[in-house]
């Protein structure tokens, strides 16, 4: 399999051109519970219910044919090529399909768990299973900060405790998000307390790769939203809880972000390789905390952003192919 190095490296080439388990699980013989969902294409599974809040994950399936195994009918060498990857792919499929679980932003106060939608739909036709977490936040459910990680790494432990049922892997589980969603995401990697009482801490909540867009790593001081008037904020600071053995870890971050400074990330990154870690960091020249979303900058950011993701997981050996984002959501070349 191709080395994280590696994987690295095309990452870093491909965006050269920015400038720069549930809490109570079920028995194993138990069916998952699923329902239907406004989210078109997902199916939703209630991965923790205390009674007050059904929190639920929502899963976008691979097509049954990916289109990277679709070569030209009449191009013999695509075709052999094609047979090569599915040969490859079919050595990897007795452990399970390849998982990305987002975590969506809005200041632990609120957000939408669709935040993701096209980046799921996208990895999902790539052939990763996507999935949409949602979580508790202060608006809705009168939450903490703290209350948001112990949700999120439910969730991770979720996904694994249901690798069999799922049909994917569960060491090959990336969790990704965007500001406050990053935030949970990389704390799923290194806080190793702020677990639900319930939990089944023999399950990892660790992800095995990590993607973050605009994250707040250091919560020392932070001045805004819910954080600000926490008392114990250092024990979810990714920042204060690195260590040797972290998961390889991608930051998207705009060099003009007022809201968590440019500054921080690159802190958190040199912090990160001292203690052995892979963890590069794309800046992006003059852009805000929100410049990855579907809307800014004509969308041209937003799939730089999804296409190195992609290139990432390509490098990794989680998927095979190349990338056809522009494509897919109509994104002219800058």
């Amino acid at each position: 399999m191709p080395d994280v190095a590696t994987a690295t490296r095309v990452l870093a080439a491909a965006l050269l051109v920015t400038g720069l388990a549930s809490g109570r699980a079920a028995p194993q013989s138990q069916s998952l519970p699923s329902q239907a969902t406004a989210l078109e294409g997902a199916t939703a599974h209630v991965y923790r219910d205390d009674g007050v809040a059904a929190l639920q994950l929502y899963i976008l399936e691979p097509p049954a044919t990916l289109r990277s195994q679709q070569p030209d009918p009449g191009d013999r060498r695509a075709r052999r090529r094609s047979k090569k990857r599915q040969n490859a792919a079919s050595g990897q499929s007795n452990r399970g399909r390849p998982v990305i679980v987002f975590f969506f932003g809005g200041d632990w106060r609120e957000g939408s768990v669709d935040q993701f939608l096209p980046h799921a739909r996208y990895l999902a036709e790539r052939g990763m299973v996507s999935v949409l977490a949602d979580y508790r936040v202060r608006d809705r459910h009168g939450t903490t900060p703290h209350d948001a990680v112990r949700d999120a790494k439910a969730a991770i432990r979720w996904l694994r405790s249901r690798a069999d049922q799922l049909a994917i892997d569960p060491d090959r589980i990336a969790a990704g998000g965007a500001a406050s969603g990053a935030h949970l995401a990389v704390c799923t990697a290194l806080v190793e307390g702020t677990n639900h009482e319930d939990d089944d801490l023999a399950l990892s909540a660790h992800p095995n790769v990590l993607f973050l867009w605009s994250p707040p790593v250091d919560l020392d001081g932070y001045r805004t939203g819910p954080v600000s008037v926490l008392s114990d904020a250092l024990a979810i600071s990714p920042l204060h809880h690195i260590r040797p053995g972290a998961p390889p870890t991608v930051i998207f971050h705009g060099t003009a972000d007022h809201l968590v400074p440019y500054e921080q990330v690159v802190g958190f990154v040199h912090r990160m390789k001292e203690a052995g870690n892979r963890a590069e960091l794309m800046g992006f020249e003059g852009r805000p905390h929100t410049f990855f979303e579907r809307d800014h900058d004509s969308g041209r950011t937003f799939v730089l952003t999804l296409e190195a993701v992609d290139r990432f997981l390509v490098a990794l050996g989680w998927i095979t192919g190349s990338p056809f984002a522009r494509e897919h959501f109509d994104i002219p070349t800058p």
